[in-house]
């Protein structure tokens, strides 16, 4: 009917952060001088899509009709980004211009850019988007390749799309797509990576390999302290062979997390944890997340794994004190320009030093060239705040020359299956409300003892006991006994050699 308004929806989504927001395309043909105006504080990539969305439909055999082409993004009062709505925009203007029904695009949701020929692209982030879209809609068409991807998600329909005329082809039921049968992921997928490194390369580092275990055992904040060669880079160059693989909802976290900073499917779909290591020129934003938009940072990448800061004063105080919130919390949130976000970091920090500056104070074998005053700012870089979020703070002897070592033939296999065993038995301890195990009466005199001599703070104080219960796990007792407590504080001694009470 001449004069009459056609309107077509879509459904698609806004990454921002991590934080998935549901987004409706309008789309409507006026009449007029011709135009496309795309309207909803849309930014400049997505201003950009006008070009890519008219040259995809004409190389699909569609002409745009004349006069002004209207499109909304819903909600309208929140900024947007990113190149994901070419597609969901080419398929309102298709349901506008009536070559679709526009009953069968309203379930669905659409997430793809468009290539000048009408082939669809890939793009960054979309694991968390479906993720974030799950309850929300029935059926979502992707990318081929991120449609396979994403088939690892259970709870929503997922189409490969080559291209805009193939989609257009399915909707009007010339040729259906069928959706990616569900796919389970492979455990231990990404041990390709882990197999290049093997703590059986290290020789003679006995209680360095325990303490690496008893770390991965009970997620322990650890810092290494020693002279260069001791094997300190080393071991936590391997801390990431001896976890135990993702599953369930911390792997999904850890993949949506992935799929926003890399497009590789077998780095996506890896059930083993992230090992992050780095440089110590790093920025705040760039450790914590920050910038204009809010970005996350590599604490975020290192969520449900492995936080490596090797060289850990050389890092600048201002990184340094921004992981102390985190480290508790379990995430990080950020405030730019009245905008909050909150992003997950429930990291393992691993960290390694020298006793000062040159390497070798207190070194038998070599002199060491640092002034009193050199040595005492050097170590000052890591403030006691810090230092008391640590678990362990262990000085990395000599390596045992004698070829006596009764650990040397230990590789990252059994270790790996110490922590797992170890972790089968806090779940059963757990499920017989055994957990935490309880302090033996000797183990509680001498907790109290160490307590007053050492002016314990109570983040010191349960932090110990959780040491503690770690090596009770580790020797499969029942009760934190004495020695249980002792040796957790010699895995803490060094801080109070190197900083004081």
């Amino acid at each position: 009917m001449k004069g009459k308004l056609m309107l077509g929806r879509t459904m698609t989504c806004q990454l921002d952060g991590l934080s998935v927001g549901i987004v409706q395309v309008e789309a409507e043909t006026l009449g007029g001088f011709s135009a496309f105006s795309i309207v909803g504080l849309a930014g400049p990539s997505i201003q950009e899509s006008k070009e890519r969305v008219r040259s995809a439909m004409r190389s699909s055999g569609i002409a745009l009709p004349p006069g002004k082409i209207l499109v909304n993004l819903f909600p309208a009062d929140e900024r947007k980004s990113g190149t994901q709505w070419d597609l969901p925009i080419a398929m309102a203007l298709a349901s506008a211009m009536g070559l679709v029904d526009p009953k069968r695009c309203a379930r669905a949701a659409f997430i793809g850019e468009l290539g000048l020929d009408g082939s669809l692209r890939p793009i960054a982030g979309v694991f968390q988007m479906v993720l974030g879209l799950v309850g929300q809609v029935e059926e979502i068409f992707l990318e081929e390749s991120q449609a396979r991807i994403c088939s690892t998600i259970e709870g929503i329909r997922i189409y490969p799309v080559n291209s805009l005329v193939d989609l257009l082809r399915h909707f009007r039921g010339e040729e259906e797509i069928q959706p990616c049968p569900h796919r389970n992921l492979d455990k231990n997928q990404g041990e390709e990576e882990d197999g290049l490194l093997d703590f059986k390369d290290m020789k003679g580092q006995d209680q360095l390999k325990k303490i690496m275990v008893l770390s991965a055992l009970g997620h322990h904040h650890l810092l290494l302290i020693g002279p260069p060669g001791n094997g300190k880079s080393m071991a936590l160059e391997r801390a990431g062979t001896i976890q135990p693989d993702l599953e369930g909802q911390g792997l999904r976290e850890v993949m949506g997390v992935r799929s926003i900073f890399t497009g590789r499917e077998e780095e996506i779909l890896s059930t083993r944890p992230p090992l992050l290591m780095p440089h110590y020129s790093i920025t705040r934003a760039g450790l914590v997340g920050g910038g204009s938009p809010i970005q996350p940072g590599i604490i975020t990448r290192a969520h449900r794994g492995i936080l490596v800061l090797d060289e850990l004063p050389l890092f600048s105080n201002e990184c340094l004190d921004a992981l102390r919130l985190p480290m508790d919390r379990k995430e990080i949130s950020l405030l730019r320009n009245h905008r909050s976000r909150t992003y997950p970091s429930d990291f393992l920090l691993l960290s390694a030093m020298n006793p000062c500056p040159c390497g070798y104070y207190g070194a038998e074998d070599h002199d060491c060239a640092c002034s009193p005053y050199q040595v005492k700012s050097y170590r000052e870089k890591v403030s006691q705040p810090l230092l008391d979020r640590f678990d362990m703070v262990f000085e990395v002897g000599p390596v045992d020359k004698t070829g006596k070592s009764s650990m040397k033939e230990k590789d990252s296999t059994k270790m790996r299956e110490e922590v797992e065993e170890g972790r089968d038995r806090i779940q059963f301890m757990k499920g017989k409300e055994k957990w935490p195990p309880k302090v033996s009466p000797g183990g509680k005199a001498l907790l109290e003892e160490i307590s007053v001599f050492f002016h314990l703070s109570s983040r010191s104080l349960n932090k110990l006991l959780a040491l503690a219960a770690s090596l009770c796990i580790l020797r499969a007792g029942e009760k934190i006994s004495e020695e249980d407590l002792a040796e957790a504080f010699q895995y803490r001694r060094a801080r109070y050699k190197y900083w004081g009470k």
